[in-house]
């Protein structure tokens, strides 16, 4: 220690220089210290992210390897099963090699049974053939059988129901008179609207005769070539007096030197009964009826156009099944049976045609059909 009071104030500050650098080196240590702490922190979140990873692997390898272990065991089991199928197929194979023995032993024989076996092989399978074919064609026909025998049956139902209405009728007006219910006055009016229920029961009953002997055997014997145009000729002449008293106008479009075609000649008229009396009976008074009869290529084209009160669109899917009638034809007071335009359709398909309609609601009809023409030599 120095006597000198001057040196006090110098050593002083010496200490307290020393003690902020001190300072400032623990500050720095700190500081540094902080920054390895966030380091370690950081470094601690990236190991647990990685043991996190690692752990997800060790779980999936561990799944994996349960897995393998699995087929392992799947393989052991096959294997062994495997062993088991060679084993059988080595005393197969011992058996085949003693009958192969046997067989080449019996070789001259064997030859002579082959034979005879490729020959009862070949009329198996010629007979097997026929069968399949016979067993096909019995299902086809069973299958029409009962599409026929559901025809017959909804059939069956129609014509009652259509047969059984008029007689009805006809039943109570009779009973009306009988019992004494209908005045003297009224008695011959009475009788009349029976006779109506009459006519149009026997034109049902003709409708449905016609009908049936479309396709009858005795139909088939009358098949010849006729002029389908000189039928149109006569079936108009016998309708124009109907058309004429309404107003309606019949105009015939048919060319000359038309083919022959091969159908029933009652039939064909029929067919042209048909469609030109409804484009007459279903006409507006002073209305026209447009018919034309061509030729294109090997077959003939009809059209039959009126200008008559249509057909709903929701009845085109049903106008040629049996006892149909449009509602609009009811409503307009013409008798009809509903069989006239499936008579039309069956004649036509039967002589290898085809018959389309287009309608509009009020403003006509169009019928459009075809017939194959005989061709010549």
């Amino acid at each position: 220690m120095t006597d000198d009071p001057s040196a006090l104030p110098a050593t002083a500050e010496a200490g307290e220089s020393s003690y902020e650098a001190r300072v400032a080196e623990l500050a720095a240590l700190n500081a540094q210290l902080a920054a390895a702490n966030a380091e370690s922190h950081h470094q601690r979140a990236h190991l647990d992210v990685a043991y996190a990873e690692l752990q997800q692997a060790y779980n999936r390898l561990e799944i994996r390897s349960r897995r393998m272990s699995e087929l392992n065991e799947q393989l052991r089991a096959a294997n062994a099963e495997c062993k088991v199928w060679r084993e059988q197929l080595s005393n197969v194979n011992t058996k085949l090699q003693e009958a192969l023995f046997r067989l080449e032993s019996r070789s001259e024989h064997m030859h002579e049974l082959n034979e005879q076996l490729r020959a009862a092989n070949a009329e198996c399978k010629s007979r097997r053939e026929e069968l399949e074919k016979l067993n096909a064609d019995l299902a086809i026909a069973n299958t029409k059988l009962r599409e026929l025998e559901d025809v017959r049956a909804q059939f069956t139902l129609l014509v009652t129901h259509e047969l059984r209405a008029p007689v009805a009728a006809i039943q109570s007006y009779l009973k009306l008179i009988l019992e004494g219910y209908v005045p003297e006055a009224k008695v011959r009016e009475t009788l009349m609207k029976a006779e109506r229920r009459a006519i149009d029961q026997l034109a049902l009953i003709a409708d449905m005769l016609e009908l049936g002997r479309i396709g009858s055997a005795d139909a088939r014997g009358k098949v010849q070539p006729i002029q389908v145009g000189q039928l149109l000729h006569e079936q108009v002449d016998l309708l124009a007096a109907g058309a004429r008293e309404r107003g309606i106008t019949v105009n015939l479009d048919v060319a000359s030197d038309l083919p022959p075609v091969l159908s029933n000649p009652d039939q064909i008229k029929s067919l042209w009964n048909n469609l030109v009396s409804n484009a007459i009976k279903y006409n507006r008074d002073g209305g026209r009826v447009d018919i034309q009869l061509h030729r294109n290529a090997d077959r003939l084209e009809a059209t039959v156009a009126d200008s008559g009160i249509g057909i709903p669109p929701e009845a085109m899917a049903r106008l040629f099944s049996e006892f149909f009638r449009a509602d609009n034809a009811k409503q307009s007071g013409r008798v009809g049976t509903g069989l006239g335009l499936s008579i039309v359709k069956e004649i036509i398909e039967r002589a290898g045609g085809q018959i389309t309609v287009e309608s509009t609601l009020g403003q006509g009809t169009t019928f459009r059909f075809w017939l194959p023409v005989i061709k010549t030599a």
